[in-house]
């Protein structure tokens, strides 16, 4: 089977749930609309490779679309008022990650000069598909997109992927909506209630974003930790730069190995260790 490579134009709409805990008046249903290439810094693109008529670019394992991705969200009871707060809370604590990828088929990706080689990010579904990653949401990240297809601007580069790789990329999904789901419930867990929730949950992206702007990686995330699934399952002995870690503001653990290789053990990490 062929798996459609995604680009960086490619069009994601997604349906969203924002249920707020911590102040349920910002709780609101609606939709959100971005290219998957929307800021830079938080770009995983592979900028010497173009595809199609349309020259765009393939994606790498740990791409975001980044904040800022537009939303349109109705509160739950619909009000104006509550309606364009959640719209813009949302907008502005925003994410869309592809999370299944072609282990064997990698550019080099990242902005500007493209120094990591990743595996590239494609559909799970033989053609044009609907679940190809997560997007921002509450208690939880959600899958996307969905109900929309995501809407292709390339349509002539296909890769094959592994069962390793579709079993990964489902791991992908469920790790990164347990985390969102733990990152919303830390300020309840750390006795600050509901002002407590809602800094936590606006904090993060910020910090993420000074990160970004400072080069340096002030991250809280868990990334491609399906990687040690799909390196057992397939057997191959190929690696990439897209290893697995955990961050915390940019600390935590990171998977090692020699260059293209498995993931043979971990080390710790910090923010300048990018």
């Amino acid at each position: 089977m062929l798996h459609r490579v995604l680009a960086t134009y490619d069009v994601c709409i997604s349906a969203e749930v924002h249920l707020d805990g911590a102040m349920p008046p910002l709780s609101a249903v609606g939709g959100s609309a971005s290219t998957l290439q929307w800021l830079d810094a938080w770009s995983k693109k592979a900028p010497k490779v173009e595809m199609g008529s349309l020259a765009v670019n393939p994606l790498g394992m740990g791409h975001d679309t980044g904040i800022g991705r537009p939303h349109v969200l109705v509160s739950l009871p619909p009000t104006p008022q509550m309606s364009i707060a959640a719209s813009l809370k949302a907008t502005a604590t925003s994410s869309c990650k592809p999370m299944f990828n072609a282990h064997k088929t990698q550019a080099g990706c990242g902005l500007p000069d493209g120094k990591e080689c990743l595996p590239l990010t494609a559909e799970p579904m033989p053609f044009v598909g609907i679940l190809i990653g997560t997007v921002c949401g509450g208690p939880v990240n959600t899958p996307a997109s969905q109900p929309v297809p995501l809407i292709p601007t390339q349509l002539s580069v296909y890769t094959g992927m592994t069962w390793g790789d579709i079993v990964a990329g489902f791991i992908n999904v469920a790790v990164d909506m347990a985390v969102s789901f733990g990152i919303g419930a830390l300020g309840g867990a750390l006795g600050g209630g509901k002002v407590a929730q809602q800094v936590i949950s606006v904090i993060v992206p910020v910090v993420g974003a000074i990160g970004k702007a400072a080069d340096i990686n002030l991250d809280v995330s868990i990334d491609n930790p399906g990687r040690v699934v799909q390196e057992a399952m397939d057997g191959d002995g190929v690696g990439s730069d897209a290893q697995p870690q955990i961050r915390v503001f940019g600390f935590g653990i990171q998977g090692t190995g020699s260059p293209g290789g498995r993931t043979t053990g971990v080390a710790p990490v910090a923010p300048w260790s990018k």
